[in-house]
């Protein structure tokens, strides 16, 4: 199941732990998105938030804030293309991506 998530907080609130447990690797979702939740005023275009879950897990989470490139946790490729497909159906236009390198590559080829 694929949620969107309009605010950075509420986002925090659902995926911070997710995030939280690869620190190091989801560093850039989980800094934009604090800093976001802190900055609601500087929000010039609506931000997109998603997880992933399965089983009221989270499986992968992902963040944009247009203009910018797609960020993603390490996610598996049926994971991957539901949150792009997601995404184009929204409306973004995803100039790139910035995730892992199993990941980023996975996204190039969708």
């Amino acid at each position: 199941m694929l949620n969107q998530f309009t605010d950075p907080a509420e986002f925090l609130r659902r995926a911070g732990d997710f995030l939280e447990r690869h620190e190091a690797e989801n560093n850039l979702l989980l800094e934009i998105s604090s800093w976001l939740a802190s900055h609601p005023d500087r929000i010039d275009q609506t931000p997109y938030f998603v997880t992933v879950e399965e089983n009221g897990r989270i499986q992968a989470a992902a963040m944009m804030t247009p203009p910018h490139n797609l960020v993603l946790t390490e996610s598996e490729p049926e994971t991957i293309a539901a949150i792009v497909e997601h995404a184009f159906a929204n409306g973004l236009v995803l100039p790139g991506v910035n995730g892992p390198s199993k990941t980023s590559k996975t996204f190039a080829l969708l």
